[in-house]
């Protein structure tokens, strides 16, 4: 079984036999995309692409706006991966980034309205961080 946490590559395990997985940490998954191996990216993207993606949309942005958010989460960990020192905490990192690329999303486009506590000002039934005003 493979966790959260680790990639089963196809490699040489020093057993003699080509072909068998061999477990790689999220740490060298990113240390590899560090060092700009497309693979290692890849992996990353399917791995914690729907967290990136769901927690952008889950503020109340459109699905395009989300995409948007979602891309320019990528776009801060390739500007920042090098910063990265407990890779165990990336996800949450990922997370957090997602939400505020998420809010920058929505006051640039000028169409959603803030909103500090969701549950107070719209009811229960609305707990998203913006409100798409159109």
């Amino acid at each position: 079984m493979v966790h959260a946490d680790v990639l089963v590559a196809e490699s040489d395990t020093g057993s003699g036999q080509r072909g068998e997985p061999r477990e790689q940490t999220l740490s060298e998954l990113l240390r590899r995309a560090c060092e700009q191996d497309w693979a290692a990216w890849d992996e990353l993207v399917k791995r914690f692409g729907n967290l990136v993606f769901h927690t952008a949309s889950t503020i109340g942005l459109k699905r395009s706006d989300a995409a948007d958010a979602a891309q320019l989460t990528w776009l801060r960990l390739v500007e920042h991966i090098h910063e990265i020192r407990e890779p165990e905490h990336l996800p949450a990192w990922l997370a957090v980034t997602a939400r505020r690329e998420g809010l920058r999303t929505a006051l640039a486009a000028k169409r959603y309205i803030p909103c500090a506590e969701p549950d107070m000002d719209y009811g229960k039934g609305r707990s998203r961080a913006v409100t798409d005003v159109y």
